[in-house]
């Protein structure tokens, strides 16, 4: 079952495809690890003892995955489904540090082009930061004026917001780089540069018939501030960081429960993607993950959003050198049906 980092329990719907990508080693990093990927499941090595938890994903990605492949897999058809005039969103999860902006790196070029060779569309694009719960226009030369989400005949606007039309990838190249620039990263203990506000890039394709949307999300990393270090400014960054992130999960769980009242207001991220989440809308959460023993609690807390538990069981295990008889306890994904 999907549950909040504070521990209230949440469900999640089978159309929302939930997949795990496993990064690799740093350079500085001591080569301790804990987390391994085994076919659509991540395998956790508890801390001081024996036991491996297996977590269940619609998909896994392991350490040698390539972008192409996730691309192929998980992006690629979205942009075929915002084609046909529906509206897509994807997200790349996971703690800071845990590799979400090389994910997403790897996958936006590739996005752009397969919009760009669609026949008999055009394509126009917009970028924005949502920072301590304020929506920044990132494309603009007056980037930290707060923006405001209205509905217009039933369709969500954001009056003001810069929307670029596009023909080639250097002209989106452009586009990025003046977007990178002016997004808010900040150094904490666990991360040189993270992110300290969720990215927003909106693809519009549109034909003479068929209009669609697809929607990138590149999330700041959930946090915990003893391992950050955070103070001051960045502590509020961090709260507003978390909060929005337990808001998500309570808009997908009121979607997927049809509760009468969907709490998209309740967080700006929600708001702006209100069209794009719950109904014919089409969504894929990567959640990045890190392999390394100091990321124990951070990967165990990731895993247990999206999982339910299971029953143990005895297994041998060579991956883990002398720690060969595993106990096994498996997780899987608790779905709703619809």
């Amino acid at each position: 079952m999907l549950r909040s980092l504070v521990g209230s329990e949440m469900c999640i719907r089978d159309s929302v495809q939930v997949v795990a990508r496993l990064r690799p080693f740093l350079p500085n990093e001591t080569q301790d690890r804990c987390v391994r990927a085994e076919g659509e499941n991540i395998g956790l090595l508890q801390q001081g003892g024996n036991e491996e938890h297996m977590f269940a994903f619609d998909r896994c990605y392991s350490e040698q995955s390539e972008q192409e492949a996730i691309y192929t897999n998980e992006l690629a058809p979205l942009v075929s489904k915002v084609s046909e005039g529906f509206n897509a969103t994807l997200f790349c999860y996971g703690v800071t540090g845990s590799g979400k902006t090389y994910t997403m790196s790897g996958l936006i070029d590739r996005a752009i082009a397969q919009c760009l060779a669609l026949p008999g569309y055009a394509v126009r694009v917009s970028y924005f930061q949502i920072l301590n719960e304020r929506l920044q226009d990132l494309l603009s030369d007056s980037g930290e004026q707060e923006l405001q989400v209205r509905e217009k005949d039933g369709r969500l606007v954001i009056p003001g917001a810069t929307d670029t039309s596009i023909d080639s990838l250097a002209m989106f190249e452009a586009v990025l780089e003046r977007a990178s620039s002016n997004r808010t990263t900040a150094h904490t203990n666990s991360n040189e540069a993270s992110s300290r506000s969720h990215a927003v890039l909106k693809i519009q394709v549109e034909s003479p018939t068929v209009t669609g949307t697809l929607n990138l999300i590149d999330l700041a990393g959930s946090e915990d501030n003893r391992v950050t270090g955070n103070s001051g400014a960045r502590l509020v960054e961090s709260a507003n960081i978390n909060r929005s992130l337990f808001n998500l999960g309570k808009v997908i769980d009121a979607l997927n429960s049809k509760s009468s009242h969907v709490p998209y207001r309740e967080s700006k991220l929600t708001r702006v993607l209100q069209d794009s989440l719950g109904g014919q809308a089409h969504t894929v959460m990567i959640v990045n993950l890190p392999p390394g023993v100091p990321f124990y609690h951070h990967v165990l807390n990731t895993c247990l959003l999206y999982t339910s538990d299971a029953a143990d069981e005895e297994d041998s295990v060579d991956i883990w050198g002398p720690r060969l008889t595993q106990k096994k306890k498996h997780h899987k994904r608790q779905v709703v049906k619809s």
